[in-house]
């Protein structure tokens, strides 16, 4: 359950502003888009595959606002594959190029694929629903466009 996060200008998590559940064309994976005054947190839970991995892109990148913070949170993601990873690659690539702050909260199976996946990117993954409030409140310049994928990019398949 996320709880109410404070933060030193005010950008805030409230549980109670406006939700949206969608249901991904895989029943394998749902989203949850939480909008609030100044941010937005899109819950993911279930798995990340082929079929529903550009499903995730578009809905992410559909929110992408360079005035509106994003935390990603995957904390309820029990399986990913390599289709997942590169679906959060190409909403990487959408956020640096519209200028949208944005954070990745992780689980245990996404953090397992990110260590064994050969990639030269570097997410803006952060421990917790609070280190990513963090991140976003202080801009870490360190977050921008890392580089690109080692291997060639794939097309995200749409089933």
């Amino acid at each position: 359950m996320l709880t109410d996060y404070k933060r030193h200008d005010e950008l805030r998590f409230d549980p109670r502003a406006g939700t949206q559940r969608v249901r991904s064309g895989h029943p394998g994976m749902s989203l949850r888009a939480h909008f609030q005054p100044g941010l937005v947190v899109v819950q993911v839970t279930g798995a990340i595959e082929e079929c529903n991995a550009a499903r995730l892109n578009d809905y992410v990148t559909g929110l992408a606002n360079p005035d509106r913070p994003l935390i990603l949170d995957l904390r309820g993601v029990n399986f990913i594959n390599d289709d997942g990873f590169y679906a959060l690659v190409r909403i990487a690539e959408h956020a640096h190029r519209t200028g949208m702050a944005w954070a990745l909260v992780t689980s245990d199976a996404v953090d397992r694929l990110r260590g064994s996946t050969r990639s030269t990117y570097r997410l803006p993954v952060a421990a917790s629903m609070e280190g990513a409030m963090r991140r976003l409140t202080f801009r870490d310049p360190g977050w921008s466009l890392p580089h690109r994928v080692a291997t060639t990019t794939r097309e995200l398949t749409r089933c």
